[in-house]
């Protein structure tokens, strides 16, 4: 698998990171999805919590799929993933990821709020 695209934004103080990911072995057979992540501030209740915690408190597309470090970034990242069934690159598109993101952050915001 190889990360072919990478875009980084902020939203409302979190780090945003929208990925490409894919396999490319056989060009006819060619799959490729984006992921998206957002990284957890160290005094947020889900800073290194175990992956179930975050998942019950969370909704985003396609559940939580992903929780620890990315390669070459500092912190502690929770992501998901667009490559699951019926999924589609246009549809589940970057904008569609970032804007998952985003909605993510907002939930992110709201439980850390009730803590």
């Amino acid at each position: 698998m190889i990360n072919i695209n990478a875009r980084r934004e902020q939203y409302k103080g979190f780090d945003i990171v929208v990925k490409l990911l894919g396999f490319f072995d056989d060009p006819s057979a060619s799959r490729y999805w984006y992921c998206g992540y957002v990284r957890v501030p160290v005094d947020h209740k889900f800073y290194c919590m175990d992956y179930g915690e975050i998942e019950r408190s969370v909704n985003v597309h396609g559940g939580i799929t992903f929780f620890g470090g990315l390669q070459g970034l500092d912190g502690f990242y929770i992501g998901f993933d667009c490559g699951h069934g019926g999924d589609t690159p246009q549809m589940q598109d970057e904008e569609y990821t970032l804007n998952e993101c985003m909605r993510l952050v907002d939930q992110l915001i709201e439980v850390g709020d009730a803590i």
